[in-house]
Formats: C-alpha cells, structure tokens, sequence
C-alpha cells in the first residue's frame, strides 16, 4: 500500500543505531508490510538493510560533507516505488499501525492529500517494539508532539509529480525542509492533514534528540558542520514556507476523525510569500525613507539575504560518484 523511505545515520553510535532499529522494527510490523528503502551509505545501512531484507540505494547527492541531498533522495523514491503512496520518515522514527487507518480516512475524503506526523516521545528504554507497542508507548510518553515541524510524510506519486519534483536541495538532518514540504503543498492546493494527535508516530527519547530539548546549540553539537549545513537550508527557505504542522486546515482526532483546524492556511501563506517579495522589491526606496527599521529589526532575515547571494559562488552540493 505505501512505499516508505528514510536516509539513516551510520549504525557506529549505539544509542543512534538502536534507535533506528527500533524505527526499523515498527516498519516491518505493519500490516500488509510496505515497501521500504534505505538510502545512503553511512556505516551499517548495507548490512542493516540485508539483515532486515530491505532495499537499499547507496547511490545518492551529496553535500561537500558527505550529507545527503534530500529532493534526490525524494526522485529515487519515486522512481523506485511500488506503490501509490510514498512515506518519508526520519529514520528513528517508529510507526503505529494506525497509519493505513489513517491513510484511508483521508482517502475517503480526498484522492489525494499530504498527511504529516509529528512523534509522541517515550523513553529510550521503554519502547519496546512488538505487535501492539502503541498503546504501552502512550502510557509511558515524555511529551506529546511539537507543534513546529514533521517526522512523516506521506503522499501519493501525483502529490510528488505536482509539487515535490520542484523541490530545492534541502540537506537531510537540517533545519526548514519539513517546513517547506507543507506549505509548498497548502500553496498548491494539497489537502494537508495532521496525524500527530492520532498517535501515529513514536520516538525513542535520546541524548541528541530534537524533540528532547528546544536547545539548538545541542543539535549543532553532534557535528560542527551542521550548523553551516542548516544555513544553507536556510537560504533555500522563503518567508512564504513559514508554515508549521499547526497551522495546517485539517487535524486527525485522537478517535480518527478529520476535522477542520484552519480555513486559511492557503490564503496566509500566499500572503506571506508575497508580502516578502513586495518588502524585497521595496527595499531600497524603503531605506531611503527611513522605512527599513522593521525590516533591519530582523537580523536573520538579512542573514538568509546574505545567503542567498552566497550560494551560487559557493559550491556548496557536489554529485556522488560511484567508485
């Protein structure tokens, strides 16, 4: 029924090994079981995906720090999958049962639509995986869902062929791309819904996990080159894209239900996005005028200026070449 992919760290740390292979695990108990692809080839992912009887793609872009390119990976997926739905998920992310539920609730409703999740934390040590894993999980949660961001995302091919096939090279693991994948798809006129309230997501809680802590410097620790990774996400990000789960018009309930959230999450982020080209277009008479403090106010937009000047003298994503 659905194609699901994911691009995981290297198998060397054994919290983060773990982790991914509890996500792993929660895949292959869905019923009927999906297709699954592994992507990259970080440490372990080879021998991970064999063990498992996965597939597995070693050949993708990359950054000039061996980072992968995440729309690449999203073409592969695409071209490779067997199915009418494709299912992006970080790869220590576990899934519910519940998601083919999901699916066809809002297939019902839609014949096409981007669901998205957010994860339920539970303890590292407590989340064991095994056919009814969910319900112990909700009983032993840290915190429930972000309101920001998304670990999941599913889709069908006519989704990816309207509006993902455009995406920019967002890198894998950064900052804004999640953001991106939704409001690109409010902007077009996809039907977003957000499971996270239905519990379709878990995540082992960790010591560099995001959803642990809203401490950014903690997520740049892990390796220093994220942080001028994340910035070149942020180049590719619009103001328009300022779209987080929350904000998308419709919600599953925690009974399975769709209802409506938000009637103009299409209308606000057009506004956004061209409420910014109009300030950018005007900025020089702006200035002149002494209209420009709001804007100045603002340093990281004029960091995301100064960045997107950068880019293209800045060979930033180089082609993997297979040896």
């Amino acid at each position: 029924m659905i194609t699901l992919f994911a691009c995981p760290r290297g198998f060397t740390d054994p919290e983060t090994a773990l982790a991914q292979v509890k996500a792993i695990q929660s895949w292959l108990l869905l019923q009927p079981r999906p297709q699954i692809i592994l992507f990259g080839d970080e440490p372990g992912v080879r021998e991970i995906a064999q063990q498992y009887a996965l597939e597995h793609i070693p050949e993708v872009q990359l950054t000039a720090h061996g980072t992968p390119i995440l729309s690449d990976i999203f073409r592969i997926a695409r071209t490779q999958a067997k199915h009418k739905y494709l299912a992006y998920v970080n790869a220590d992310i576990c899934i519910g049962k519940r998601i083919y539920e999901a699916i066809k609730v809002a297939e019902k409703k839609w014949p096409h639509f981007l669901l998205v999740s957010s994860p339920h934390v539970v303890p590292y040590e407590k989340l064991e995986i095994r056919a009814g894993f969910e319900e112990e999980a909700l009983n032993q949660l840290v915190s429930s869902p972000t309101p920001s961001g998304a670990d999941l995302f599913i889709f069908s091919k006519l989704v990816y062929d309207k509006v993902y096939v455009s995406m920019p090279p967002f890198i894998v693991g950064r900052l804004f791309w999640d953001f991106w994948l939704m409001a690109e798809a409010v902007l077009r006129g996809i039907p977003c819904i957000d499971g996270s309230e239905y519990a379709l997501t878990f995540h082992p809680l960790d010591k560099r996990s995001t959803h642990a802590s809203k401490n950014v410097d903690a997520f740049y620790a892990y390796k220093p080159h994220h942080k001028e990774e994340s910035a070149y996400n942020v180049s590719l990000f619009d103001v328009g894209h300022e779209i987080s789960r929350t904000e998308l018009s419709y919600y599953l309930t925690r009974d399975g239900r769709i209802a409506k959230r938000n009637a103009g999450g299409r209308w606000e982020a057009w506004v956004r996005q061209h409420m910014k080209r109009l300030l950018d277009q005007t900025a020089s008479w702006r200035y002149s005028l002494g209209l420009y403090r709001w804007w100045k106010s603002a340093p990281w937009r004029e960091q995301i200026r100064q960045r997107r000047n950068q880019r293209d003298s800045h060979t930033f994503v180089q082609k993997y070449e297979v040896s």
